[in-house]
């Protein structure tokens, strides 16, 4: 509602008496302009809205979760994550603190914020793998190199695979059923864009 509706919705909540009479509305409506400053609580609030703060507002929720739009990429390179990009570098931040530790949770997180791009292993040994596909977004590389990538507590990241593609020479197990890789051609399905992976692609922690 706008200042005036506020004003006149409380002016209108009068007695019958005194409804019509105008120092008697005027005396309300200088209450509720009191009491609302001119809205500003609300825009306070909405300013600090997650999903719609720009600028030194979204600085401001980044700080309170210990991050900052001013990271580094992993061969070095400064940058400043536009905000856009920071408000979900914000969120991956946020959910990584409230994220339980289960394979399911990790994957389910990842698929939230990055889709099909990244992939997780667990090497059953206290050590888990990731698998970045495509060509890594800025966000992603970010995620790397300031350890953003989920893991429980006492697992190690051990590898992580740059890939140009999921399209992965490989097999599945009845364990690992949804990774994604290619298996052998056949004459009805034939696919020479398959790429296996060398140790040009492997990031060792």
């Amino acid at each position: 509602m706008t200042n005036n509706e506020l004003r006149k919705y409380y002016a209108d909540l009068l007695i019958i008496q005194y409804r019509g009479k105008p120092k008697a509305r005027g005396m309300i409506e200088a209450i509720v302009d009191q009491v609302i400053m001119n809205q500003l609580p609300e825009k306070l609030e909405n300013a600090f809205d997650l999903e719609t703060a720009v600028g030194k507002q979204l600085d401001i929720l980044g700080s309170r979760l210990g991050v900052t739009r001013n990271v580094f990429l992993r061969n070095g390179d400064p940058i400043t994550l536009n905000d856009d990009d920071f408000r979900t570098y914000v969120k991956l931040q946020a959910a990584r603190m409230t994220l339980r530790s289960s394979l399911y949770d990790i994957q389910t997180l990842l698929i939230d914020f990055f889709g099909d791009e990244i992939q997780v292993y667990d090497n059953q040994d206290m050590t888990i793998d990731y698998y970045i596909f495509g060509q890594s977004q800025t966000l992603v590389d970010v995620a790397i190199k300031q350890d953003m990538l989920p893991r429980p507590m006492g697992v190690r990241i051990r590898e992580i695979y740059n890939l140009p593609t999921n399209r992965i020479y490989g097999f599945q197990d009845y364990n690992n059923q949804d990774f994604p890789v290619i298996g052998f051609n056949d004459y009805e399905n034939f696919d020479d864009d398959t790429v296996w992976i060398d140790y040009d692609m492997v990031e060792i922690l």
